[in-house]
């Protein structure tokens, strides 16, 4: 894994961080009204076919191999940084 690919894992890792932060006073933009919970999850795709890999808990993944990564992420959900964000607790708190 290449220099570049680090740099784009930790500022993905960032840009999700922010995003979660923020997300309580965006629920309705985010189309996540009514959800229980919603975790954000960084990654990378790369137009380059190799294998998948992670950095500081950001996947890396060629396109080629998204759709079978999506679908076995939770196998990999211990190794993925990952945000939680309670949209109920959230949503109880406006009222």
């Amino acid at each position: 894994m290449g220099t570049a690919s680090k740099r784009a894992a930790v500022e993905q890792i960032e840009r999700t961080r922010l995003l979660a932060d923020i997300s309580p006073k965006m629920i309705e933009r985010l189309g996540i009204m009514g959800w229980d919970r919603a975790c954000f999850i960084p990654i990378i795709i790369s137009l380059f076919p190799s294998t998948s890999t992670f950095h500081e808990g950001c996947p890396i993944v060629p396109i080629i191999q998204l759709k079978s990564f999506v679908q076995d992420m939770p196998a990999y959900i211990d190794q993925i940084r990952h945000y939680w964000i309670f949209i109920n607790r959230i949503e109880s708190g406006k009222k």
